[in-house]
């Protein structure tokens, strides 16, 4: 009836009119029925549809509204996970750096007790214990002192080359510090472990001496 349409009309337009924040969907819902009620009565009241006219109006406006909206909201977490993104991967070249000895590349001290307390919880499990082994240089003070701290850096370098692509990937060559590196050789029996660090030697042997 006229009367109830009308009296609907006038409640959605106090509603309406609130605009209740954070509730773009339910504000075109009201727009929307409001704007079905004012239709309703414009075909019978208002021969020129002004009112309805101006519901269609504010039904598109409302509309536009929550679009924009919708829009600002997808921007805004977007936004929100690129910087999570951004700060995951800050977060993992940090911890990536903190485990790695600047020098040389390799594994530091402390990634070295991780992969400790991983070969020996291994060994708790039922795995073949794991063998480890100290490396040093021989001589390398003589090369610091006579030579340069830069042509011994260099030394460093070429041996944690050498030591890494001469064992297996599992393998763990950490610079201990100095000219000191340890191998941790995982799931690995002493025989074995004898005759990898024997390449690793061989490798390190062979490279080339500088003037």
């Amino acid at each position: 009836r006229a009367g109830d349409a009308a009296a609907a009309t006038a409640l959605l337009t106090e509603v309406r009119a609130c605009r209740p924040r954070g509730e773009p969907s339910l504000t075109l819902s009201v727009t929307r029925e409001l704007a079905r009620l004012r239709m309703l009565l414009a075909t019978s009241c208002d021969p020129g549809n002004r009112a309805a006219k101006a519901a269609l109006g504010d039904y598109t406006a409302d509309l536009e509204a929550e679009l924009w909206a919708l829009h600002q909201a997808r921007v805004q977490s977007l936004r929100a996970q690129l910087a999570h993104d951004r700060l995951r991967r800050e977060h993992g070249e940090v911890a990536a750096l903190a485990l790695a000895d600047p020098l040389t590349g390799l594994p530091n001290r402390r990634a070295l007790d991780r992969a400790l307390e991983d070969a020996l919880a291994a060994g708790d499990v039922g795995a073949r214990s794991a063998a480890v082994a100290m490396i040093d240089v021989d001589g390398f003070k003589q090369i610091n002192d006579r030579v340069s701290h830069a042509c011994g850096d260099e030394v460093l370098r070429g041996v944690a080359t050498a030591l890494r692509s001469s064992l297996r990937a599992p393998d763990l060559v950490a610079r201990y510090g100095g000219d000191e590196f340890v191998v941790v050789l995982p799931d690995t029996a002493v025989g074995d472990a004898g005759a990898a660090l024997g390449r690793a030697r061989t490798a390190v042997a062979a490279l080339p001496l500088g003037d």
